[in-house]
């Protein structure tokens, strides 16, 4: 999403503002989204500094990893390790706070039924969501590079809802998704060419991929439904 917004930028500001015009953009959504669920939604987001001191050191690890990888690439490309860190946050942080934080959360908590059952229900329903709000970025692409920006950005949902639901951190979803869009800009910089022809199988089987990872780390191992539990929690201490 955010390369695309940038790339909408450029229609009207080449190589100047760009990126300003993008933390503009982005900032706007994210308080758009906090004013309205203050007002409104009032959906508990559950975000915490990590607690496990284990968690804590894979962070530091994961940190000084994509310092070094950044040095190492901005000596060929002096500028792409500030853009990289730049979308990284931008779409981190906005994205998960709308799309995890207030929907799938919202969501979770309005929904009757097992854990199970409201888990999967958010889950899905959140990452479809996020996936067809890139729709949006049909007026600066062709339609085939926006349904397969769709189809990926739908399996990165259930990915990033996966990590939410399982760890019941939001910390931890916008951690994952600045990973994800810090390395991929860093690898091939800031999107400006015409669009690609669309390798529909590759686009497909990664989608497949992403699905069937993010369902086994909700349905499987320690801490299922964290976050729902966590909600069911909170609203027995406020009734």
């Amino acid at each position: 999403m955010v390369n695309t917004i940038l790339k909408e930028a450029d229609l009207f500001c080449p190589n100047s503002v760009r990126i300003n015009f993008t933390i503009y953009h982005k900032g706007m959504e994210f308080l758009i989204a906090f004013v309205l669920n203050l007002k409104l939604l009032k959906a508990n987001v559950m975000i915490a500094r990590p607690k496990r001191k284990s968690i804590r050191k894979l962070i530091v690890l994961a940190t000084l990893i994509a310092l070094f990888v950044a040095s190492a690439v901005a000596i060929n490309h002096p500028t792409r390790a500030w853009e990289a860190l730049t979308v990284g946050l931008i779409a981190a942080i906005p994205e998960e706070f709308i799309w995890r934080g207030l929907v799938l959360t919202y969501i979770g908590q309005q929904m009757s039924g097992t854990t199970r059952f409201r888990a999967i229900w958010a889950l899905g329903i959140s990452s479809l969501l996020f996936g067809l709000y890139h729709m949006g970025n049909l007026h600066v692409q062709s339609l085939d590079s926006t349904l397969a920006q769709v189809l990926q950005t739908v399996g990165l949902g259930v990915i990033l809802g996966a990590i939410y639901i399982k760890s019941g951190n939001l910390f931890n979803s916008m951690l994952f998704h600045f990973s994800w869009d810090f390395f991929a800009t860093l690898a091939n910089g800031i999107e400006n060419g015409p669009d690609s022809e669309i390798n529909w199988t590759a686009n497909i089987v990664m989608f497949v991929a992403l699905c069937i990872v993010g369902i086994s780390v909700v349905m499987f191992g320690d801490r299922k439904f964290a976050l729902i539990k966590k909600l069911d929690s909170k609203t027995s201490e406020n009734s």
